[in-house]
Order: C-alpha cells, then sequence, then structure tokens
C-alpha cells in the first residue's frame, strides 16, 4: 500500500476509534468509489472479516448535511457470540445508507445476497429513537438458506415452505416509559407448510421433551392442576399469555430496551409459549440466531398449527426445571414441600414461582439459608400476594390470614426465616 492509501487507511481507523470501533485494512483502491479489501471490524463483541468492502459516497449540497452510501459487501465473516455460536457468512450485501444530519434520521435499503430485500429506518430525537424494519418476499426456505449453519431444531431442517411473507415492524426506544411500543405485522396471501403431515402438536412436544428427559415424572393434566397454580404461574411468567399469539410485544419491547442499554442479550422476553419451544426443541444459548428461530417456531406453533392455550400450559406446568432432575409443579411440590400440588398454599406457590428462572441457583442457596435468598424471596412473595390479590386469585380475607414470617420447606431444607 502506498503512502497515500496508508494515510487514508491510518486517518479512517483513527477515527473509528474514537467512535469505539476497531478497523484494520489491508489495501484501498479509488475506482467508481472508494474499496477496502481484506477489512477487519470490531465492535463490542462482533468482529467482521470482509474481503472486499466498497463505498460510493455522495454529499447532498444542502448544507452538507444529507450523505448517500451505496455499499456492496462481498464474502463477510461475522464473529459475534451473541449472533451465534458459530461464524456467520454472508455471499452479498448490496445497499443503499441515507443519513440526514438535519433530520437525524438513518435509512437502509438492502438486498440480502441478491434473494431478501430489507429496509431500515431510524429517527432520532432528544429523548427516544423510532426503528421501522420491513422484510419482504421472506419464506421459510429463504430463512433456511440464509441460517443454514445455524438451525438448531431437527423440526425446522425438516419444513418447508415457499409461502411468500412480509414483515413489518415498528419499535420505539424511551427510556422514560414504562412500556416500549413496539408492533409487527406479519403479511401473506396463504401460508403453506410441508411436510403436512409433520407438525408441531401436543404429542410432538411431550415426545421431543421426553426424550431429553425434561419432563415429570408425575404428570398431570391441565384439569388436574388448580386453578390458583395455573393463574399465578401466568402473572409471574407470561401476564398477557392469554391475549398473545405466542409473542407478547410489551415483554419484547422491554426486553429489547434492556438488550440495547446493555449492549447485549440479556434479557430474554420470552413468553410461556416461546419457553416451551426453547426447551422442548432447541437449546439454552442466547444467541440471535437461536432467538429467531424461537419466535418462528412458536409462531407456527400457535397459529399455524394451531396448539391451544391449554395444551401449553398444561405441558409447561409439567417440564419446568425446578432442581437437578425435577421437573414439572407435582414433583417441584413433593420435593420442596413434601404434599401435593393440590394441597399447596398460595404462598408456598409463589415460592414456586419464584424458582422457575433459577432452580440450580435456588436449589443451592436454599440448602445454605444465604442471607440473599431470603431478602429475595421476602419481596417476590410480598410482591406477588399483592398481585394475586389485584387480580383476584386470593381474596383479602386470605390475605389477612397469610403468615410470611417463614416457610416450612421438606425435611432435607427444614424452616426457612424470612423476618429481615
Amino acid at each position: 500500500m502506498n503512502i497515500l492509501k496508508r494515510t487514508l487507511a491510518d486517518s479512517i481507523s483513527k477515527y473509528a476509534l474514537k467512535k469505539g470501533i476497531e478497523i484494520n485494512i489491508d489495501d484501498i483502491s479509488f475506482k467508481k468509489g472508494l474499496t477496502f479489501k481484506n477489512a477487519s471490524i470490531q465492535l463490542c463483541s462482533a468482529k467482521a472479516f470482509i474481503k472486499s468492502l466498497h463505498l460510493k459516497i455522495e454529499i447532498k449540497a444542502l448544507f452538507r448535511k444529507r450523505i448517500d452510501l451505496d455499499v456492496a459487501c462481498k464474502d463477510a465473516t461475522i464473529t459475534c457470540e451473541h449472533l451465534s455460536d458459530k461464524d456467520f457468512n454472508i455471499e452479498m450485501i448490496e445497499c443503499n445508507v441515507s443519513c440526514d444530519k438535519h433530520l437525524k434520521n438513518i435509512s437502509c435499503d438492502a438486498i440480502l445476497s441478491q434473494k431478501i430485500p430489507l429496509s431500515f429506518k431510524v429517527i432520532r430525537n432528544s429523548n427516544s429513537s423510532d426503528f421501522f424494519i420491513k422484510a419482504e418476499h421472506l419464506s421459510i426456505d429463504k430463512y433456511k438458506w440464509l441460517f443454514s449453519e445455524h438451525i438448531l431444531s431437527h423440526f425446522m431442517r425438516t419444513i418447508y415452505s415457499d409461502s411468500s411473507i412480509t414483515i413489518l415492524c415498528y419499535y420505539k426506544y424511551d427510556n422514560e416509559s414504562p412500556y416500549p411500543k413496539l408492533s409487527s405485522i406479519f403479511q401473506y396471501d396463504s401460508l403453506t407448510v410441508y411436510p403436512n403431515n409433520y407438525i408441531i402438536s401436543k404429542d410432538y412436544i411431550i415426545n421431543e421433551l421426553s426424550r431429553c428427559n425434561h419432563l415429570a415424572k408425575d404428570y398431570k393434566r391441565y384439569e388436574e392442576i388448580s386453578e390458583i397454580i395455573r393463574r399465578t404461574v401466568i402473572c409471574t411468567e407470561d401476564p398477557s399469555f392469554e391475549l398473545h399469539k405466542g409473542i407478547s410485544p410489551i415483554l419484547m419491547g422491554l426486553t429489547l430496551r434492556a438488550n440495547i442499554n446493555q449492549k447485549a442479550l440479556g434479557r430474554g422476553g420470552s413468553t410461556i409459549s416461546m419457553q416451551l419451544i426453547k426447551n422442548a426443541l432447541l437449546n439454552g444459548k442466547r444467541t440471535m440466531c437461536r432467538k429467531i428461530e424461537e419466535t418462528i417456531l412458536t409462531l407456527l406453533m400457535e397459529n399455524y398449527y394451531h396448539v391451544s392455550k391449554h395444551d401449553i400450559l398444561e405441558i409447561y406446568l409439567n417440564m419446568i426445571e425446578f432442581a437437578p432432575n425435577i421437573y414439572g409443579i407435582e414433583d417441584a411440590a413433593k420435593f420442596y414441600f413434601f404434599k401435593p400440588s393440590s394441597e399447596l398454599n398460595i404462598v408456598e406457590i409463589i415460592v414456586l414461582t419464584y424458582i422457575i428462572p433459577r432452580p440450580i441457583h435456588f436449589y443451592e442457596a436454599l440448602l445454605q439459608k444465604t442471607e440473599q435468598l431470603r431478602i429475595n424471596l421476602n419481596n417476590h412473595i410480598k410482591q406477588h400476594l399483592n398481585v394475586a390479590l389485584q387480580k383476584k386469585i386470593i381474596t383479602q380475607e386470605c390475605l389477612n390470614s397469610i403468615g410470611t414470617d417463614y416457610i416450612t420447606f421438606a425435611d432435607e431444607f427444614g424452616t426457612l426465616s424470612l423476618k429481615l
């Protein structure tokens, strides 16, 4: 690389570094724009290696406030633990990026490997940002072509469909609002998934959970599980369970806001339906590819294969992990309280809901009677007793008669005092 090219490359690298981006460039050419060869880009935990990155930059005359870029990217390899546990390879991206500094918005129209058109727009205000995403002419077959090396489930690898789907998403990122605004629309004339005899059904999900030993030994049907347990678990795990079609816009919005703030995939935002799909068909790795597949399979389960809410909740309550090799609400009641689930009181039920996101940690903390467990469990019980009262799961008389100074567990665990 000659002195001029080296100076330009160094200047770009220094400017990017000020923005928290590391860039290394092997060579630069100026034919019909600016081309970087063998470019290495690192941002946070993501690394991209691009054989050829071509930029055509145009600055509009209007006060030089608008910049347009034509971008062509060939043979990109992206390594990012939050994207996938494998390197992600993209053959070609062609896009036009427009940045209007005056209106504080960025828009991008792209074609991914000449198969999937994407549109993305960001509008930034003083306290919020609005994101608009449109993906046209998608299908399960195109998704599988794009994510072929990253598909986890045997089900997704087996099904196929060329039915065209258009996805429209809007998200308002605002830290001041209690609930971020998120909406999405899936448009298609018709949707057909093959083979016809290979479906996500209640029996299929149960068989998959049994195969990986993730199901209660004492399986209880929906009608055998008390209403107070069913309603309490819904309140703590997925309050809009009866209203959504697999995906909760409010929960997903809160998750996106938390992940943007943390710059990582932390909070999962999974509904009960999504948790069921994850445990039955996928794995627990927090990657964007797994989350996308989880979302697709959940939407298919509820909207295409029409697995009922009763069946989803029944299986979920029989597959939740509560301790090493302890699954399901019935086995958990006997393990922690030495009684059947039908005899649990509201406090004991709320204790079990506390365990759901942290089964192994809770089990170990309970054996040690840690101070942090006492504090956290006490707060959880008080909060959800009030929720149970508001949702009319319990009455005021029931709440007044409840003692929360200590919890009596099975003999193995003894009594846990909650007095602070």
